[in-house]
């Protein structure tokens, strides 16, 4: 099942997705599945693969995502505009973030590209400009054009694991 909300007044500020409906398991967040809902924590099971384009956009008292273990990659845009985001948990088989996918969230500090990541595609950190710290992890073979692009002068250091073939 693909999961989408029709009446975001109703959803509880702490989201968790059921990673079933009807008996069968929830695989997707659907495309504007949750755009511009009022949530401010949200949990992805495990059983969901799949973030649609600007599934979670505009959400604009976000604070927290957890990514469950099933995501493998960020939809584009898919939290882009949740301007209070500060905490990004993600799943043990997350290998892309997508494009715009953290666009103009103003309130990352840090950004901890975790192991297993292989891409980081464009724009995808793009004018997040609170950001203080990235640390690369040694999986990382891809970093998109302007995927850390931010007008500001918070950006304190830059960490790449050791290891990391194509980054140092």
């Amino acid at each position: 099942y693909s999961i989408a909300s029709t009446d975001y007044d109703s959803l509880p500020a702490d989201l968790v997705i059921p990673s079933e409906y009807n008996g069968k398991p929830v695989t997707v967040i659907a495309e504007y599945g949750f755009n511009g809902a009022k949530i401010t924590s949200l949990t992805i099971p495990d059983s969901v693969h799949t973030i649609g384009w600007c599934a979670f956009s505009r959400c604009k008292n976000l604070v927290k995502v957890d990514l469950g273990d099933g995501v493998t990659s960020t939809g584009e845009h898919s939290f882009s505009y949740c301007e209070k985001l500060e905490e990004i948990i993600y799943g043990n088989n997350l290998k892309v973030i997508g494009e715009f996918a953290f666009e103009e969230c103003h309130s990352i500090t840090e950004v901890i590209i975790p192991e297993g990541v292989v891409t980081v595609d464009g724009y995808a950190f793009y004018n997040c400009t609170s950001i203080k710290n990235i640390k690369i992890s040694s999986s990382v073979e891809t970093i998109g054009y302007l995927a850390f692009a931010f007008t500001s002068n918070s950006l304190e250091s830059i960490e790449v694991a050791d290891g990391n073939a194509n980054y140092y």
